[in-house]
């Protein structure tokens, strides 16, 4: 996996972030901005657009994984299989 390009004006001392958070907070909704600490990124501010793309593909990956993780169970122990009727029957009653 490849780690993020980061370029210098995503950089962001925290004392600048706590000073001018307003124009930081803005400015994260272009772009993740980085927090630096003592000169290594600390944390990261997101828009909230973005946060909100990540973590819908986050849960897109973890319910593909899921679905690979059953069918590879069922696959390996087919007596595990329900009918699909009589799932739909269950769900009547």
């Amino acid at each position: 996996m490849e780690r993020p390009k980061i370029t210098q004006d995503q950089m962001v001392s925290a004392s600048t972030a706590a000073r001018d958070f307003s124009a930081v907070r803005k400015k994260a909704k272009d772009h993740p901005l980085y927090i630096l600490d003592h000169g290594k990124i600390d944390a990261v501010l997101l828009g909230y657009d973005q946060f909100e793309q990540m973590y819908m593909r986050l849960q897109e990956l973890e319910t593909e994984l899921l679905v690979r993780q059953r069918s590879r169970e069922l696959k390996d122990n087919p007596d595990l299989a329900v009918p699909w009727r009589a799932v739909r029957r269950s769900g009547k009653d």
